[in-house]
């Protein structure tokens, strides 16, 4: 076991745990990573909402038509910045929600999970 500077000792768990970061700390992946998604679904059943499903993140005059993928909706792919993600979809009321912050890691922007419970309209 690794004794540390205090006079302690790792145990043999965090050095497996830390030790592709001890011997390689600047590798980073290829992937492509999106900073926000959102997950809709209806507020009345909990049912996930796929039909019509579109989004649009926005930052200032920058904007950007989310990617779907079933009832995911994917933006500001490696984009960090404070994002405001408008959800719409026939029959329910617009969902908005503003003051995503999305950081900037080592290697990646830092993923915003988020899940948008459509309330349907009239």
């Amino acid at each position: 076991m690794r004794a540390l500077s205090g006079g302690g000792v790792l145990p043999p768990c965090a050095l497996v745990l830390a030790g592709c970061d001890l011997l390689d700390p600047g590798t980073c992946t290829t992937e492509f990573v999106y900073g926000v998604t959102v997950e809709a679904f209806s507020e009345v059943d909990g049912t996930p909402v796929t039909e019509g499903l579109a989004g649009v993140l926005a930052e200032g005059s920058w904007s950007e038509e989310m990617m779907r993928v079933e009832n995911w909706l994917l933006g500001a792919g490696e984009r960090a910045g404070r994002y405001t993600a408008t959800v719409t979809a026939p029959g329910f009321e617009p969902w908005i929600e503003t003051g995503i912050r999305v950081d900037q890691g080592r290697c990646h922007v830092t993923r915003v999970r988020l899940r948008a419970d459509l309330v349907p309209t009239g």
